[in-house]
């Protein structure tokens, strides 16, 4: 016999030998840890969702990894640790849990247990959380809860003491409980190279929670410890791969947390996980995507690409959030638009006000509309039918994406009558920010009827609220140039702030351009200007009576102009300036307006409803429109190239030669 066999031979009698000791061993672990991975299991299960951005970490549902060797408790038997689980799991309301504390003997894992179930009594729904949070903080049975926690630390795994310092967060007792904090993040420090890979993404998942506030000691030993976690997963950014993708999601969604080498490791690792993803998941990193300050084109249509492969695990409410995620992504493939569409038509008997209002939304956001598809004559029809159960919000959603894409029903004045009759005997109800939305989406359409413009520009315009005024500026100058029967009341446009407006690239391109044109001259050119009619002009320029450039701010701009029948016009323009010169009347305002893909539908040559009605109120108040279109510029080339359209565009826009104008 070899010197190899006979030392094989010698080790494996010693292992016979010792195994009964060792599988007894094995077994009182792996029993342990069981309970624990059960109780995290049921803690998970509860599907809490924290308002503090804390990602996915508190309602995941997986099987997690405990490398730590916890020390085990036998001053509580096993049956009884069950029964306070079991109590722990029966109470309604977070008096009832508090009330075991005092009548347990408790340990560090039932402790954490118990604060555990707090945080999901607090985000139940069943109280007020705030109110809830705030008692809870000076509870003297709290206090005692963490007191035990930290009694003896090791004695929880990992994931135990990662979801507890979340909870403590979560509470709001992190400033109060500073040893507390400083124990359980050197607990989890000194394990933390030797966890697995998932339970170190739980930690980084709650660095919404963890970093959001800074000062305390506390939360700085917090805020490091995650970026320390961060640190490590990019040191083993292979195994990144191999979590399950609410993990991933998790991690994308606070990566902006982190340096942009943390994104890149966790993009690239969707990137390569995406095959094993259901079609929920691609809804939730969908989700998440809209939300962060991240875009990745080859993840988006990698998602696109997947997500049509999965059409056998579509269902019309996840389809929803899913196309309105893809929408505020602004992120467009008309294969998957087009399939979906489909999949929405042949589920009509699933359709509700809230499914239909956010996939009418979806396409709103995304500009595309193609007619032959039907969707939205089915919406339309839908939509009658149906008016009694649509609140304010479903139906502003719905109009607004009729007139945003230009849609008109078959039959129209029907459509609009029965809404406008449904909306009038209402409309008294709503609050006032309701009644500007449903007043402004039926603006796009050219629907918007008399006793809605009354009521809204004869009230006050919420306190504060930037986006209302622009809406109100944009009805108001509607009800003065659009709708001739209209007799009042108005709001006063010298009131109004003009609206703020910075130029695109390409607005400052042909701005830089127009500039040149005139001869260098800045003060015949006004750049990025708001106007009371509530839009944005990239630029302005005043020709005089012999169509030469003239100072623009020699000039008051407000005051009764013509439009090209002679017929006047009310004073709705720019806020008057009593130091400046009154405009002649021979004098044309040419407006100068950039088109840029996003102000198009999506794959055609119109611009969506908002732009084709600014470009009409700007005409009916005697504006000249210079209109530069992205694609035309980029075909110019030179700079003699961009000089000479931006000649054709001015004599296309006064319809007569502009002197002064260099070649």
């Amino acid at each position: 016999m070899s010197l190899h066999l006979l030392r094989s031979a010698i080790w494996s009698t010693r292992f016979i030998h010792r195994t009964p000791q060792i599988c007894a061993w094995a077994y009182q672990k792996q029993h342990y840890h069981a309970r624990q991975d059960v109780f995290l299991h049921e803690g998970y299960c509860q599907g809490i969702k924290l308002s503090h951005n804390t990602g996915f970490a508190l309602c995941d549902v997986r099987t997690f990894c405990t490398t730590s060797a916890p020390i085990t408790d036998n001053s509580i038997n096993e049956q009884e640790t069950d029964d306070i689980y079991r109590m722990i799991q029966d109470t309604k309301t977070a008096e009832e849990l508090l009330h075991l504390v005092d009548t347990n003997e408790l340990t560090s894992v039932i402790a954490s247990r118990i604060i555990h179930t707090l945080v999901q009594h607090c985000f139940s729904g069943k109280e007020d959380s705030k109110k809830l949070i705030q008692k809870l903080s000076n509870d003297p049975r709290v206090q005692k809860l963490y007191k035990v926690l930290t009694s003896n630390v090791k004695e929880l795994s990992s994931n135990n003491m990662i979801r507890s310092l979340l909870n403590t967060y979560t509470l709001k007792l992190n400033n109060k409980n500073r040893a507390v904090v400083e124990t359980l993040v050197e607990g989890i420090r000194s394990g933390l190279r030797s966890m697995d890979v998932s339970v170190v993404s739980n930690l980084v998942c709650g660095a919404g929670l963890l970093k959001s506030t800074k000062g305390s000691k506390g939360n700085n030993l917090a805020s490091g410890l995650v970026d320390e976690a961060a640190h490590i997963l990019q040191l083993r950014q292979r195994e990144i791969d191999r979590l399950r993708p609410h993990a991933l999601i998790g991690l994308l969604q606070v990566s902006n947390h982190f340096p942009q080498s943390f994104q890149t490791v966790v993009a690239d690792a969707l990137l390569g996980s995406l095959h094993k993803f259901s079609f929920v998941d691609l809804k939730n990193l969908t989700t998440v995507m809209s939300n962060v300050p991240f875009r990745s084109p080859a993840i988006l249509r990698a998602i696109m690409y997947q997500a049509m492969q999965l059409s056998d695990q579509w269902q019309l409410p996840s389809v929803a959030k899913f196309m309105r995620a893809l929408g505020e992504l602004c992120f467009h493939n008309q294969d998957l638009a087009k399939q979906v569409a489909e999949f929405v038509v042949t589920k009509q008997s699933e359709w509700t006000p809230s499914l239909i209002s956010q996939i009418a939304k979806a396409y709103s956001l995304l500009r595309i509309h193609v007619p032959e598809w039907g969707l939205f004559d089915q919406i339309c029809e839908y939509t009658a039918n149906h008016l009694d159960d649509f609140n304010s919000l479903e139906l502003y959603l719905v109009l607004y994406a009729f007139g945003e894409l230009g849609y008109k029903p078959k039959n129209e004045a029907e459509f609009y009558q029965s809404v406008t009759a449904y909306l009038e005997s209402r409309f008294d109800d709503y609050p006032a920010e309701t009644k500007i939305k449903l007043a402004s989406a039926l603006m796009l359409s050219e629907q918007v009827p008399e006793f809605m413009l009354k009521d809204v520009l004869q009230h006050k315009r919420p306190a504060g609220a930037v986006f209302q005024d622009v809406l109100v500026m944009r009805l108001n100058a509607h009800a003065h140039l659009a709708c001739p029967n209209y007799s009042g009341p108005y709001v006063d446009s010298t009131l109004i702030p003009a609206v703020s407006h910075q130029s695109s690239a390409l607005g400052r391109s042909v701005v830089q351009a127009l500039k040149e044109a005139v001869g260098g001259n800045n003060k015949c050119v006004k750049t990025s200007v708001g106007t009371t009619l509530g839009y944005k002009i990239d630029a302005l320029v005043l020709l005089d009576e012999n169509s030469k450039p003239v100072a623009v701010d020699q000039y008051q701009l407000s005051g009764v102009q013509s439009n090209e029948s002679g017929q006047k016009l009310q004073e709705v323009f720019e806020i008057l300036d009593i130091h400046q010169k009154p405009l002649p009347a021979e004098y044309q305002r040419i407006a100068v307006l950039t088109w840029s893909p996003k102000e198009r539908i999506f794959d055609k040559d119109e611009l969506t409803g908002r732009y084709n009605l600014q470009k009409k109120h700007l005409q009916l108040a005697g504006y000249k429109l210079m209109e530069v279109d992205y694609q035309e510029w980029n075909r110019a080339k030179t700079k003699f190239q961009q000089l000479s359209l931006i000649k054709f565009k001015l004599v296309e826009a006064t319809r007569r030669k502009v002197e002064n104008i260099q070649e």
